[in-house]
């Protein structure tokens, strides 16, 4: 039987409602359903995988010690790694109220490959106005032997006077340290049974006034086994017991445990590896915040099944969970590409949000099976199971339901032949359901299906939508637009095609996005029916589909002209106040078209000419569309035969100015004449 772990795993962890952790001092007050909402959703694909989303809210569950949890993961696929992206933070409840004293703040950087990881870090660790603790750190771990080694420079900064010593009693207990060094090493090997090594260094002091500081240097070795050991051992160390009580949180114990077994089993493996990553941990005040980045390479998805696999036999021990770590082995493969998960525990309510999961080399039909047994053992009322048909650019995957005899559970929504929806409650039909391979008309991958149903003006509207987005509210009908709010799918490209019906929609079809940039769909008729199909980027958010008549206008610069004059022609096209950037406008002169203009991104077009022929000219601009043609009012300009060329005016001009000359230098000859005949 072939069962997908993650999936049933999510479903046994919303029952849970009363185990605890045994040999912990950390234990779960019992959790409740009654009031929990959400949906549990599987999408089919043509290649026979099954997307998993969970969306679980108001689950009532309290944990002892810890007041608040949040936690997001979330993964990008790249050309040749995934990228993981962690944000965490976990608040402690009153009880560990102490933490309030110290702050902690470190950051790790990892580079690694296939067998080895190397890695540098640094830690700082104080309480106010008594200690400060820094240290600097570079290491390697091997996977192969599970063999790690860790060299520090260590510094203590004491304020002595705070804790009642003076000069001379620091100076005695410096005089102890070498001793204390010693015992940390002794200590260190029987609580890792002999597996760790740490050689600590006591290297020199300065004796201030109201503090003492004091420098160290370690080399900390051994196995992945004895460190282990170490951290269960629940040892006490010399000095340090303060500080670290503060963080011993029971709630590590457990995600100590299940760190170690997915570290122990990814070093066995060996079938991906992180090539960088980048930890940044700041504590205090009772909060703790975890953030990082990690780039791995290699075959993620096989190295996140068998992790999972790994950790499942921790799971064994854990009264109540039996049957989970018996589901988690059965050999399904998990796709993590696209992961986006987190967790939110406030006030004693539990939300969870999955999506961005794909079960591989599943058996559906075995997989409702199992739903449908599960249904029955937790039933939830305010819960409904959601199944999905989806498609790639050639193939649709639709679902049927066929006749239900009566006393069985029906689903109480069927939309079309794209989903079926089922309160989570005895869903015995759910194994009924017929799944198909149809030819894809759309042409959308990865699509989903929305049905919305309107009244308008006293009619009925059904609207279809297919669409590769998401849509995070119900779309808005008004008489001349449709509004959609979308979320992308974060893919190469986002699509809808969109049915409107056809007593609904007049004028020409235009797709705005924030209510400043033009879109043009394709415009399909169907009987009874438009069918408008969009691409466009993932970043769109808010999309509008107007529908109407284009605001179109025409002008020319002058009424009269020469032949050979230029004549210039603009005007604008646009609809709700939006040019109609890139479509072209057809310039017509006598009924004769000698243009095609391009509408820029304002929708303003301009283009000029020259006549050629005297005369009456009629001029006016068209602009067709799906279908659909509109023209300008026309204009009439007069071309004259003939014109003062400027060639001419500038000749004129010479000639006015030579004769001029001429006449004024004849009148001074007139005049100096009768002077010149003297001689």
């Amino acid at each position: 039987m072939n069962i997908p772990r993650l999936l049933v795993v999510l479903l046994i962890l919303l029952y849970a409602s009363y185990p605890h952790i045994s040999g912990s001092p950390y234990h779960y007050i019992p959790s409740s359903l009654e009031h929990t909402v959400g949906n549990l959703t599987l999408r089919f694909y043509p290649d026979e995988t099954i997307g998993v989303r969970l969306r679980a809210e108001g689950i009532r569950l309290e944990v002892e010690g810890l007041s608040g949890l949040r936690l997001r993961i979330r993964s990008e696929a790249k050309e040749d790694y995934y990228r993981y992206i962690l944000n965490a933070s976990l608040l402690s409840s009153k009880t560990y109220e102490d933490t309030a004293n110290y702050s902690f703040n470190s950051n790790w950087i990892f580079e690694g490959g296939r067998d080895e990881v190397r890695f540098s870090f640094d830690i700082s660790i104080s309480r106010i106005n008594r200690v400060n603790i820094t240290s600097t750190s570079i290491g390697r771990y091997v996977k192969v032997t599970r063999f790690f080694e860790n060299l520090s420079n260590i510094t203590v900064s004491l304020s002595y006077t705070s804790i009642g010593f003076n000069q001379t009693m620091v100076e005695g207990f410096i005089r102890i340290l070498p001793a204390v060094a010693n015992l940390y090493e002794a200590l260190i090997s029987v609580s890792s049974r002999g597996e760790l090594s740490l050689k600590l260094r006591f290297e020199r002091y300065n004796i201030e006034a109201d503090r003492c500081i004091l420098h160290f240097s370690s080399r900390f070795s051994g196995s992945l086994t004895g460190f282990r050991r170490l951290l269960e051992s629940g040892r006490e160390f010399p000095l340090l017991g303060d500080i670290l009580e503060t963080y011993k949180l029971p709630v590590w114990g457990i995600i100590s445990r299940l760190c170690f077994d997915a570290i122990d089993r990814a070093s066995e493996l060996r079938c991906a590896w992180m090539r960088r990553g980048v930890i940044h941990y700041r504590g205090g005040d009772g909060l703790i915040d975890v953030s990082g980045i990690f780039e791995v390479s290699g075959d993620v998805d096989r190295h996140i099944t068998e992790i999972l696999w790994a950790v499942s036999d921790s799971i064994e021990d854990i009264q109540g969970y039996h049957i989970l770590a018996e589901i988690l082995k059965y050999p399904t493969k998990i796709s993590v590409r696209d992961l986006d998960t987190s967790l939110k525990l406030e006030n004693g309510s539990l939300n969870i949000y999955v999506s961005g999961v794909k079960l591989i080399d599943v058996d559906a039909y075995n997989l409702l099976r199992m739903l449908s047994y599960l249904s029955r053992r937790i039933p939830m009322s305010g819960f409904t199971l959601s199944l999905e048909g989806s498609s790639n650019t050639t193939t649709v995957v639709e679902l049927s339901m066929p006749n239900i005899p009566e006393g069985i559970g029906k689903p109480m929504k069927i939309e079309g032949r794209h989903r079926i929806v089922w309160v989570f409650d005895n869903i015995e039909s759910i194994d009924k359901v017929e799944l198909h391979r149809v030819r894809n008309l759309v042409g959308i991958s990865d699509l989903t299906y929305y049905e919305y149903r309107y009244q308008f003006d006293g009619k009925l509207y059904v609207l279809k939508i297919y669409t590769n987005s998401t849509l995070i509210a119900d779309p808005i009908l008004l008489s001349s637009s449709l509004k959609l709010t979308v979320r992308s799918s974060m893919g190469c490209n986002e699509a809808f095609n969109i049915s409107i019906p056809d007593n609904l929609l007049d004028g020409i079809v235009a797709c705005i996005s924030n209510n400043s940039m033009y879109m043009k769909p394709i415009v399909s008729k169907c009987p009874g029916e438009y069918w408008i199909y969009l691409s466009y980027p993932p970043s769109m958010r808010y999309l509008e589909i107007v529908w109407g008549e284009p605001e179109f206008r025409m002008d020319v610069d002058r009424g009269e002209v020469a032949i050979d004059d230029e004549v210039k022609v603009m005007g604008m096209l646009y609809i709700r106040g939006v040019g109609l950037k890139g479509e072209k406008v057809t310039l017509i002169v006598d009924g004769e078209p000698i243009a095609e203009i391009p509408v820029a991104d304002d929708g303003a077009f301009t283009y000029s000419f020259k006549p050629v022929k005297a005369g009456v000219m009629d001029l006016w601009v068209r602009y067709s569309s799906q279908g659909l043609t509109y023209e300008t009012e026309k204009i009439r300009i007069t071309v004259s035969e003939y014109r003062f060329p400027s060639t001419i005016a500038i000749a004129t001009a010479i000639a006015t100015v030579s004769l001029t000359a001429i006449f004024i230098l004849h009148k001074r000859r007139l005049f100096y004449l009768p002077f010149l005949k003297r001689f």
